[in-house]
């Protein structure tokens, strides 16, 4: 009796241990196949996270915001994520890099005459840096209030609109100028005296110079028109009386009032171009008042000249 019942348990011992055996064999298969459907789920989660940088870049740069697009395109911008979106988020990142504009501060202590370096720079309300190093500092494009504060001194503000792509933009503030201690000071010590009239702006006078330039020109002028006249005159005489033998002499004369009415000409031309330049370059205040006066006589024509000095 005490042997079967050593049997008895004896055997249930075996049986809890092959029990525990299978059960353990069944976790270990359960596992494996949740290691491998999990190995097998992280591409595409890798995949899925790649197109949603893509998008979310894209939507960014459209609504110009390009330094959160940056930072979104490099998650996309790997070998991991395919051929293709690589490709495309390697293209859209070399266009924000473009368009990126950058800014480089400076700051002046206008008492002292040096360079200020402990200056706070804030972009709409957003700090921007602390330290002014000379180097550029990327910004999104549009219209921007930057705030500017030192110790010891009041902050300043400058409006300015950024735009894509521009690249090294300075934006210079210099502390400790009147304008810049006015805004902290009282209305009464603050008031601002009336800028003084601008003087009315003289009215151009034309120059002695320019008149009789101007005569002379005119007078010019009147010479080549009477001795053209007069030489085509006679030419017409010699063709119809004696061409193509008349005197050389009178050859001579026909081409002689030729030339004087170009000599005529040319000296009408160049008195009218001085002046129209001598009344250019004539002072407003330094010119008197002077009329050209041009008289018919009986051998042509007679110009004068009367002025008030």
């Amino acid at each position: 009796m005490r042997d079967l019942s050593g049997q008895r348990a004896i055997s249930r011992v075996a049986l809890l241990a092959a029990a525990a055996t299978a059960s353990f064999s069944s976790l270990m298969v359960v596992s494996s196949r949740a290691s491998a459907q999990a190995a097998e789920a992280k591409p595409e989660d890798e995949m899925q996270v790649c197109s949603s940088a893509f998008e979310q870049a894209q939507r960014l740069r459209n609504e110009t915001k390009y330094l959160a697009a940056n930072q979104e395109v490099l998650k996309c911008a790997n070998p991991k994520c395919g051929d293709a979106l690589f490709q495309e988020c390697t293209r859209l990142y070399t266009d924000l890099q473009s368009a990126i504009p950058t800014v480089v501060f400076s700051a002046r202590d206008a008492v002292r005459g040096m360079d200020l370096f402990d200056v706070t720079v804030t972009l709409d309300g957003q700090q921007l840096t602390d330290q002014l190093d000379g180097k550029a500092l990327p910004v999104d494009p549009g219209n921007h209030t930057f705030t500017f504060s030192a110790a010891n001194f009041p902050k300043i503000e400058r409006q300015a609109v950024i735009r894509a792509g521009e690249k090294f933009r300075q934006l210079n503030v210099i502390f400790g100028t009147p304008a810049a201690a006015s805004t902290t000071a009282t209305p009464s010590t603050a008031a601002t005296p009336a800028p003084a009239p601008e003087p009315a702006a003289r009215p151009r006078k034309v120059p002695v110079a320019s008149y009789v330039l101007g005569g002379l020109g005119v007078v010019g002028l009147g010479g080549f028109v009477a001795f053209r006249l007069i030489g085509s005159s006679e030419y017409d005489q010699l063709k119809s009386d004696c061409a193509p033998t008349c005197p050389d002499s009178d050859v001579n004369k026909v081409k002689t009032k030729y030339t004087l009415s170009y000599v005529a000409l040319g000296v009408g031309a160049a008195a009218a171009v001085a002046a129209v330049t001598v009344y250019l370059v004539q002072p407003r205040e330094a010119a008197p008042s002077a009329a050209l006066i041009v008289a018919p006589t009986a051998n042509g024509l007679a110009a004068g000249v009367v002025g008030r000095f």
